[in-house]
C-alpha cells in the first residue's frame, strides 16, 4: 500500500461518529479506486452506580481509542470490508463503600460493614488491539461531498484484566485488612474466570463524512 502511486489517491474526507467505541472523529484518504486508508479517534467518560455484596460502588468508563485501518471497496462499491488496529485505552474503574448496619460479603467471609472503608476495582484491556469489520459508506467516492458511514466489526481486546482492593477502617481489629487480602485475591481470582469470556468487544459506529 505504501507503494501505491499518490496519483491514484481519491481525495480526502474528515469525519465524525459516534458509537460503541464513543464519540469521535476521522480523516480519511483515498488511495485507489477500491482502497482506502482511516484514522479513527474516539472518546467518551460515563459515570455509574451499582451494587454487589452490599457494597455500593460508583464506577467510571472511559472510553479512548486511536486507530488506523484499511478499507476495502469491492469493485469501487460502497461496501467495504476494514482491518486495522487500535491504540486501546479503555477502563473501567470503580470505588465502593459497604452499606452501613449490613455484612459485605468478600470472598468467601463476611465482614461487618463498620471494618471495611472501601473497595476499589479496575478494569482494563491489552493495549494494542487488531479490528477487523465490514460497513457501508465511501467517505472519497466519487460525486460526493457529504456521506453517511456505517461500521460494524469486533475489537479483539483480549480478556478484561481485574484488579481489586479493600481497605480495612481505620478503627478495624489487627488482622481484618490481612484477612481482607486473602479473600480479595480469592474473589478476583473467581471472577477473572468470568472475565475471560469477555475478549470480544462488539464495534457498532455511525457517522457523517465531508469531502474536501
Amino acid at each position: 500500500l505504501l507503494a501505491t502511486p499518490v496519483a491514484h489517491a481519491d481525495g480526502v474526507a474528515v469525519g465524525a461518529q459516534a458509537g460503541t467505541l464513543g464519540l469521535g472523529a476521522s480523516i480519511t484518504v483515498g488511495l485507489t479506486d477500491q482502497l482506502n486508508v482511516r484514522g479513527l479517534f474516539n472518546t467518551l467518560s460515563y459515570e455509574f452506580d451499582d451494587e454487589a455484596s452490599d457494597i455500593e460502588y460508583e464506577f467510571d468508563l472511559d472510553l479512548g481509542s486511536v486507530g488506523a485501518m484499511i478499507d476495502w471497496h469491492p469493485g469501487g462499491s460502497g461496501f467495504r470490508i476494514s482491518a486495522g488496529a487500535f491504540r486501546n485505552d479503555n477502563e473501567v474503574t470503580g470505588v465502593g463503600r459497604p452499606v452501613v448496619g449490613t455484612f459485605v460479603e468478600i470472598g468467601d467471609t463476611l465482614f461487618p460493614a463498620e471494618a471495611v472503608d472501601r473497595a476499589e476495582a479496575d478494569l482494563s484491556f491489552d493495549d494494542f488491539v487488531p479490528y477487523l469489520g465490514i460497513g457501508w459508506g465511501n467517505a472519497v467516492g466519487p460525486d460526493k461531498r457529504l456521506g453517511v458511514n456505517l461500521d460494524v466489526g469486533v475489537l479483539f481486546q483480549g480478556a478484561p484484566q481485574a484488579d481489586f482492593r479493600a481497605f480495612a477502617a481505620s478503627d478495624a481489629p489487627a488482622g481484618v485488612q490481612e484477612l481482607l487480602d486473602d479473600e480479595v485475591a480469592r474473589e478476583e481470582a473467581e471472577i477473572q474466570d468470568d472475565l475471560d469470556q469477555f475478549e470480544f468487544y462488539p464495534v457498532v459506529s455511525l457517522g457523517l463524512s465531508w469531502k474536501f
